[in-house]
């Protein structure tokens, strides 16, 4: 199967935003957006740079990585063992508490 990608009628600056939005948040490195978007494998990326330009195309890349950030994280397990946490909920206004670690009412 072959998708074709393109330019379509709108914003394009408007939409390579959302889009550096969104992969950014995704854990994409901006060095690795910036690879991928002058590849033609990536078409939306790469129909983003041929249509706005290198310099325009690197400048918004920037812009929404300095405003957004790239979300990091690492998932790792522990043999460790745990210690248990007491949960305390809460109304609003205080009119009922419950401990949930021993059931009892406060």
């Amino acid at each position: 199967m072959v998708v074709e990608g393109g330019l379509v009628d709108g914003d394009t600056c408007l939409m390579a935003v959302c889009l550096f939005e969104e992969l950014l948040r995704t854990g994409i490195t901006v060095r690795d957006l910036h690879s991928m978007s002058t590849d033609p494998s990536y078409q939306a990326l790469y129909a983003i740079r041929a249509s706005l330009g290198d310099r325009q195309t690197d400048e918004l890349l920037s812009k929404t990585a300095s405003r957004v950030g790239v979300h990091r994280f690492r998932v790792s397990e522990s043999a460790e063992t745990t210690t248990p946490a007491s949960l305390t909920i809460g109304a609003t206004g205080g009119l009922c508490t419950k401990r949930v670690s021993d059931g009892k009412e406060n």
